[in-house]
């Protein structure tokens, strides 16, 4: 089956029955000659980027909460990345200084 491609007025077009015409996505669809999932879908991405979405030729539309949810999960595995070197610091300071002799001292030899 080979799938059509459908430009940007042609999908705003559509669109625009179902949200300012009030007429219901099957209708619409039939109408059309498509299948009332896609136009669903469509409907959806234009009421969620308005006149940016159908970039078209697979570019994808931005998704900036997807991409703030992405760069927070980051800074979080770094901020713990960052929490483990300095505790990992510390305690190799700590067994440094525990195992060098003190200064001016010699250790004790047992008989």
């Amino acid at each position: 089956m080979k799938r059509r491609k459908y430009d940007k007025a042609f999908k705003v077009e559509a669109v625009l029955q179902v949200l300012e015409e009030r007429r219901k996505v099957s209708h619409v669809a039939k109408s059309l000659g498509i299948i009332p999932t896609m136009l669903s879908r469509w409907v959806y991405e234009y009421e969620q980027y308005g006149d940016k979405a159908f970039t078209g030729n697979g570019v994808p539309v931005p998704n900036t909460e997807l991409e703030i949810q992405r760069l927070q999960k980051r800074v979080d595995e770094l901020q713990l990345e960052n929490e483990i070197l300095k505790k990992f610091q510390e305690y190799s300071k700590r067994w440094e200084k525990s195992n060098t002799p003190s200064s001016g001292k010699t250790p004790r030899s047992t008989p």
